[in-house]
């Protein structure tokens, strides 16, 4: 379908996308606009506590050759980017976070937002004048829309050649339509009641028309605050609230971040929040802390640990850590997280229900030496999810178990169901040559009890990168438990040179004595010993591919149809 500002024109059977309903939306708003505001979304300042509040409204959003219609329930109290100049206000589209709406706060010297953003208003704190609004009238009229063929509209209203000229720059105000009475549009067309009968139980389908989705806001409740300091942070976590971190903005803390019930933490993409040089943080070395029930702590933004800026030898960036719960419904998704040093970027200690998913681990300009730890210290830990995170290369002879699942023997505590799927683990990992004993490996399960998944990982050592072994089941002892593990579906690739810190050489599935475990449909190639080591009299081995051996030390072991 052509469309050429200003003119648009249609043939029969032209499709209805999101593409071409952008570019119709942004010819009503006019080319050499950046959009407008068609209802709501007034500011208000309140400079006695440096606040902005924003009603909910709608808007247009214009972006290159596409527009955006979008709505956003306003915030409260939203804190002042800055208490001595001037702070800009947008709202914001973002079409790669689930076509998220925000308000945006930040100064005018700031970079403006990436993505596509319409100013609303601006607020000089330094003299404590009202908001300045913009944007907020449509300019008066459009170009010709052409329509080449008879069109019928659902209701009946039947039009040729170009738009009725009532249409051209016409003003409607949706507050004057109330249901329940009549309403007579400019060409004359009546309607009394609610909406038209020929809409009820319609049935529109978002994959055709995505500009008009609902969107829906990244709060879990309806108390959003902004923020851009440390002591902004610090007053506003622990209340149930959702705190965002604006793109743009980094935040170097001093103390942990300690987060309560109903908290939602939310770091914007570009956004990071840092452990200030020589902070040395206290309260279990931990960055973030998810310190109660119904946390979210995601936002595709980075959780810097700078543990190289510290006295210790590693730091935590999110979790419970030492079991200080038992807190639930946790969720760490959508973020980056590195620098931790000796220590794992996410460990929980008492906490169910739980996931860490779509993050990326390592890679930062320090280094790390792990991913996530999982360890039932103070009490029984159930249903933890680790899915769809990335980890990049890890300390070349320091890093030890990429993902660590641990009942603690003498807690008598259990890690009761698991799950580590769809991850991808890049070499180096395992790598490190103390004089610790054992080995080190990606994923590790240790001392038993322990139901759950480890499936569809993908486990990518190269040849003299110093990889050690690829999954480790160990022995059921200490808390005890008939708990089945199932390793499905991996991909399993070694370094065929490494060798692990005593000398020996490394094994790619190793399963320890008693473990119930079925090991399944893996592929396993490139390790120095064993592709798949078997020490259980209860493992259900079947239908693997190897390049290597498969080592069994029981003949009460079901082994069959590898190749």
């Amino acid at each position: 379908m052509p469309i050429n500002n200003p003119n648009a024109l249609f043939e029969t059977d032209d499709p209805l996308n999101e593409e071409t309903v952008g570019k119709l939306v942004k010819l009503f708003a006019k080319a050499d606009s950046s959009g407008f505001i068609f209802e709501g979304l007034s500011t208000t300042a309140d400079h006695a506590n440096n606040d902005i509040s924003v009603g909910s409204g709608r808007a247009i959003i214009v972006n290159g050759e596409q527009a955006y219609p979008v709505e956003h329930p306003g915030v409260t109290d939203a804190s002042m980017a800055t208490s001595s100049g001037v702070n800009v206000v947008r709202v914001v589209y973002n079409p790669s976070v689930n076509d998220d709406v925000t308000i945006d706060i930040r100064t005018k010297s700031a970079s403006a937002p990436t993505n596509p953003a319409l100013k609303i208003a601006e607020v000089d704190s330094l003299n404590d004048q009202p908001a300045n609004e913009f944007n907020r009238q449509k300019d008066d009229s459009f170009g010709t829309v052409q329509i080449l063929d008879a069109f019928i509209d659902p209701a009946g209203n039947t039009y040729t050649g170009s738009v009725p000229s009532w249409l051209n720059g016409t003003t409607i105000s949706p507050n004057t339509v109330i249901a329940g009475q009549t309403f007579t549009d400019p060409a004359g067309n009546s309607y009394t009641g609610g909406v038209p009968s020929w809409l009820d139980g319609s049935t529109i389908s978002p994959d055709g028309v995505n500009a008009l989705e609902s969107i829906t806001t990244p709060s879990l409740n309806g108390t959003i605050k902004y923020v851009t300091a440390e002591s902004q942070l610090q007053n506003h976590v622990g209340n149930g609230n959702t705190v965002i971190i604006p793109s743009g903005t980094t935040i170097s803390v001093t103390d942990p971040v300690i987060l309560g019930d109903n908290d939602h933490l939310q770091i914007e993409p570009g956004a990071t929040i840092r452990q200030a040089d020589g902070s040395n943080l206290s309260n279990f070395r931990t960055v973030v802390r998810t310190h109660g029930d119904n946390i979210i702590v995601d936002g595709g933004g980075t959780i810097d640990v700078n543990a190289a800026g510290q006295s210790a030898v590693g730091y935590r960036g999110v979790g419970d850590v030492q079991g200080s719960g038992p807190y639930k419904n946790i969720r760490v998704k959508d973020l980056t997280i590195y620098n931790a040093g000796e220590r794992s970027p996410v460990e929980f200690g008492r906490s169910s229900n739980v996931w860490v998913k779509d993050c990326t681990f390592g890679g930062g300009s320090q280094f790390d030496t792990s991913a996530v730890a999982i360890e039932a210290r103070s009490g029984d830990i159930t249903n933890i999810n680790v899915v769809r995170n990335t980890v990049r290369p890890l300390h070349s002879t320091l890093s030890g178990d990429t993902f660590f699942v641990d009942s603690i023997t003498d807690s008598g505590h259990k890690v009761r169901r698991f799950s580590i799927n769809d991850n991808t683990i890049e070499g180096p990992f395992g790598t490190r040559t103390t004089n610790e004993s054992g080995g080190w490996q990606a994923i590790l399960v240790e001392e038993g009890g322990q139901s759950g998944t480890i499936s569809e990982n993908k486990i990518r050592a190269s040849p003299d990168d110093g990889s050690g072994a690829g999954i480790h089941v160990n022995s059921i002892t200490g808390a005890g438990g008939t708990g089945t593990i199932t390793i499905t579906g991996n991909t399993v690739k070694g370094d065929p040179n490494a060798t692990q810190p005593d000398g020996s050489s490394v094994n790619g599935i190793l399963i320890s004595p008693d473990v119930l475990c079925s090991v399944t449909g893996n592929i396993c190639v490139g390790f120095s010993n064993n592709n798949i080591a078997n020490n259980s009299n209860e493992s259900v081995i079947v239908g693997n591919m190897v390049n290597g051996s498969i080592y069994d030390n029981n003949s009460d072991a079901v082994i069959a149809n590898n190749r």
